[in-house]
């Protein structure tokens, strides 16, 4: 939610997207309402290209493209730095 508010701060219009929709929606209308920008949701498994083909197409419709994007999926699981292994510090492959 971090990048989403500097975004927005700086006028950028904002989609979101996760796996969860309540938790998207309440980020969302959290957003909208402390800074009144225009923001957008959509749950997506970026592991599956239809999602992320139904992601871009939203954002084309509702905001005429995609100027920036910002990802965080995927990646080690959990844990501190000196417990992730080298093994377990990629994503997996789909």
């Amino acid at each position: 939610m971090g990048h989403a508010n500097g975004l927005v701060a700086e006028d950028a219009r904002v989609m979101i997207s996760g796996s969860d929709e309540a938790s998207l929606e309440d980020t969302a209308g959290e957003i909208r309402e402390s800074t009144n920008a225009e923001v957008d949701h959509q749950r997506a498994d970026l592991t599956r290209a239809e999602d992320i083909r139904a992601l871009v197409e939203r954002m084309a419709e509702r905001f005429g493209g995609l100027d920036v994007l910002l990802t965080n999926a995927g990646g080690p699981p959990a844990g501190t730095f000196d417990a992730v292994r080298d093994e377990t510090a990629k994503a997996p492959s789909s």
